[in-house]
């Protein structure tokens, strides 16, 4: 685990949450089409942890359906209105949020300053991009300083991102700041597919954490991920085609409870030392 000063990790969680904002995560590209996907997660600490099921992918929708710890779940997310909810399919009940379901693999495209209109438009950032694109890991690629001022403190993080492709080659934060970067290992087809085969790695003080995953060249969903020599995910038997629009829908006929986060609240509430006050 990386650890950074207080200082530190309050300024590099501002540049963080400003490319990450609700607006900005609304307008990021989604996956390249709709598809349907086994999907199998894996826990090297807990096999029995292992989730299976299937994956479906619609326009800024997706449902990730399967058994998990012995139980049936679903997990249904709509980046249209940011909302998201836990279906427990044998119970016919729901709560909202993902709650401690596995979350299926994001799309491999990141927010870059280039086509969002935040970060760069509020008053305390500036973005500025060079002139002359730089060679990174033998990917071409843009150069872009972003600059965060808060409290009288600046901090600055730099960007290679790879334009076609959408992603952030390089990124590195501060001065002294954690370097993150991926390296394209190779391409080729895996399970019929197209594929990128991608390292990615984070380097803080001594630090060193990296991962292999397996890009789908056309729909850029991660199909497999490696950390250690263990497999931790993988998505197969892909069908690429418009999905039914009630997979992303919430059933009517599951009654909504509480989420595990509200479970864990309630009972530190009730405690000894602390307080419950009983909704009226």
């Amino acid at each position: 685990m990386f650890r950074f000063t207080t200082t530190y990790h309050a300024l590099f969680g501002v540049l963080v949450a400003l490319l990450l904002t609700p607006s900005t995560v609304a307008a990021l590209p989604w996956y390249g089409g709709q598809f349907s996907a086994d999907i199998i997660v894996y826990n090297p600490e807990k096999p029995e942890e292992k989730a299976q099921g299937q994956f479906y992918v619609g326009h800024e929708k997706f449902r990730a359906q399967g058994v998990h710890a012995g139980i049936k779940k679903s997990v249904i997310v709509d980046f249209g209105t940011r909302s998201s909810w836990t279906l427990l399919d044998n119970d016919k009940t729901f709560h909202k949020g993902l709650g401690n379901a596995p979350i299926p693999p994001k799309p491999d495209q990141d927010p870059t300053p280039s086509d969002q209109q935040k970060p760069c438009s509020l008053a305390q950032v500036t973005c500025q991009k060079a002139m002359e694109k730089v060679m990174v890991n033998n990917i071409m690629t843009e150069r872009w300083t972003i600059t965060a001022n808060q409290g009288g403190r600046s901090m600055k993080m730099m960007l290679w991102i790879d334009p076609t492709r959408r992603i952030i080659i390089r990124q590195v934060t501060g001065d002294d700041g954690p370097i993150q970067e991926r390296i394209l290992l190779e391409t080729g087809t895996l399970n019929g597919r197209a594929t990128e085969k991608w390292e990615f790695v984070r380097r803080y003080r001594n630090q060193t954490a990296s991962n292999v995953r397996w890009i789908d060249a056309k729909l850029r969903v991660p199909v497999r991920l490696v950390r250690k020599g263990k497999l931790l995910m993988e998505l197969t038997n892909i069908q690429e085609g418009a999905q039914d629009p009630t997979l992303f829908t919430l059933p009517q006929n599951y009654t909504e409870v509480a989420s595990p986060q509200q479970n864990q609240q309630m009972q530190q509430q009730r405690a000894p030392g602390g307080q419950y006050h009983q909704g009226r």
